[in-house]
């Protein structure tokens, strides 16, 4: 099985978090292409080093997770691969849906938990 990792950093002082959920998926073949906005282009050398053999891309800073999953959706070949796996940096500030409370960062350690372990990921599949 292969899988592709897209991921967008736009929260830098999440990169360390993501980066140790997304190892746990590493040991699949997995090609991981990274999006980062003009405003971390100073920070590349260190999110290479969190994702050794990503491919990394600046975008530019529109449509917040989106266009860049798109664009990156647009120089690979879907066909290769089983699996998609689309993550991004979501901030830590508490936000309303609807008239209900959210923690931003609660939400986030739920949301990557399917990938917290390789057998929690395949369980999730």
């Amino acid at each position: 099985m292969k899988c592709v990792t897209i991921i967008h950093i736009f929260y830098y002082d999440l990169l360390d978090e993501l980066s140790a959920a997304v190892k746990n998926i590493q040991n699949l073949e997995n090609d991981i292409y990274i999006t980062i906005p003009e405003s971390l282009k100073s920070r590349t050398e260190e999110i290479k080093g969190k994702f050794p053999g990503a491919t990394l891309l600046t975008v530019s800073n529109v449509g917040y997770d989106i266009w860049p999953f798109l664009y990156v959706l647009g120089k690979v070949d879907l066909d290769e691969y089983d699996f998609i796996v689309k993550l991004h940096t979501k901030g830590n500030a508490h936000g309303k849906l609807k008239n209900v409370s959210i923690d931003r960062a609660e939400w986030r350690r739920r949301l990557l938990n399917f990938i917290s372990s390789k057998d929690n990921f395949f369980k999730t599949l």
